[in-house]
């Protein structure tokens, strides 16, 4: 009976790591534009400042070959896992800013505070990764400072978990 249990758990633990991707199996990253609560009264250049931070940071982690966007047409190179197409998606469910809606990064405030949820998924829709990620930054900074940790924080996330 305990030898049948073993043999149970350990086929269980088999199937786990093999529905896993192979680390480095990922070489193009689509990013989606985030969704953000209407409670939370994010403006819309807010929101492009975050998604170009969070592009940014990826792409300094020179781990993918291609960052897109959705809306840009992504051809398999048809090499089976070497071809595979990370997705990421977010949700901002607490912002809020003591800082002048200008676009200007460079203008400084007393407070920001962002949360966002992140999902990577694969070609499948299959959640790889879901986290929160929550940044409150004090005097002296701009809404960059901001959306730059965050988006450093969603690198390291796809960086430690993927490659």
């Amino acid at each position: 009976m305990a030898l049948a249990c073993l043999t149970v758990s350990t086929l269980i633990a088999q199937i786990s790591v093999n529905t896993k991707p192979a680390k480095g199996s990922f070489q193009t990253l689509q990013i989606t534009r985030f969704e953000v609560d209407p409670k939370v009264g994010m403006s819309n250049e807010r929101l492009n400042v975050l998604m170009l931070e969070v592009a940014d940071e990826l792409f300094k982690i020179k781990r993918f070959k291609d960052i897109v966007e959705p809306s840009t047409p992504y051809q398999s190179s048809g090499k089976g896992t070497d071809a595979q197409l990370l997705h990421l998606t977010g949700y901002v469910s607490d912002y809020y800013s003591v800082l002048p809606e200008e676009s200007d990064k460079a203008i400084s405030s007393l407070f920001a505070r962002v949360r966002v949820t992140v999902k990577f998924t694969d070609d499948s829709g299959n959640v790889l990764l879901e986290q929160e990620i929550g940044k409150h930054v004090i005097y002296p900074l701009s809404f960059g400072d901001v959306t730059r940790k965050l988006g450093k924080e969603i690198a390291h996330l796809a960086k430690t978990n993927f490659f």
